[in-house]
C-alpha cells in the first residue's frame, strides 16, 4: 500500500512536472515572440525617426525656398513700384514736351506692359508661396503625427 501511495505521488509529481515544462515552453515561446516584436518595433521606430529627419530636412528646405521667394517677390514689388514712379515721371514729361508726344506715348505703352508683366510675376510668385505654405502645413501635420507616435 505504501508503494502504491508512493507510485501515485510520483505519478502526480510527474504530471505536475510535465505541466510545468509545458508552461515553461509556452513562456519561452511568448518571450521569443515578444523579443521579435520588440526588434520589429525598434526597426519601425528607427524608420520613423529617419522619416522624421527627412521630413524636417524637407521642411527646412521648403522654408528656405519660401524665404528666397519672398525676397524675390519683395524685389519685384520694389521694381514694380519703381516702374510706376517712372511712369508718372514719363507722364509729367509728356505734358511738358508736347512735340515728343508720340515717342513718349510709345515709351509709356512699353512701361505699362512691363508693369503688367511684373504684376503677373508677382501673382505667379504668390501662387507658388501659397502652394509651398500648403506643403509645409502638410509636412507639419505629418511631423506632429510622428511626434505623437
Amino acid at each position: 500500500e505504501k508503494i502504491t501511495e508512493l507510485n501515485n505521488t510520483v505519478t502526480c509529481y510527474e504530471s505536475e512536472l510535465s505541466e510545468l515544462k509545458m508552461m515553461y515552453e509556452k513562456i519561452e515561446n511568448e518571450k521569443k515572440d515578444l523579443h521579435s516584436n520588440i526588434l520589429s518595433q525598434t526597426s519601425q521606430i528607427s524608420e520613423l525617426l529617419k522619416t522624421k529627419i527627412n521630413l524636417e530636412d524637407d521642411l527646412l528646405s521648403k522654408q528656405i525656398a519660401i524665404e528666397e521667394l519672398q525676397k524675390v517677390c519683395n524685389e519685384v514689388q520694389e521694381e514694380s513700384s519703381s516702374a510706376k514712379d517712372n511712369l508718372k515721371i514719363s507722364q509729367e514729361e509728356n505734358t511738358r514736351l508736347l512735340f515728343e508726344k508720340s515717342t513718349l506715348e510709345s515709351a509709356l505703352i512699353d512701361a505699362n506692359n512691363n508693369v503688367s508683366d511684373q504684376q503677373a510675376e508677382i501673382n505667379n510668385f504668390a501662387e507658388k508661396i501659397t502652394e509651398l505654405n500648403r506643403t509645409i502645413t502638410c509636412y507639419e501635420s505629418e511631423l506632429t503625427e510622428l511626434r505623437v507616435m
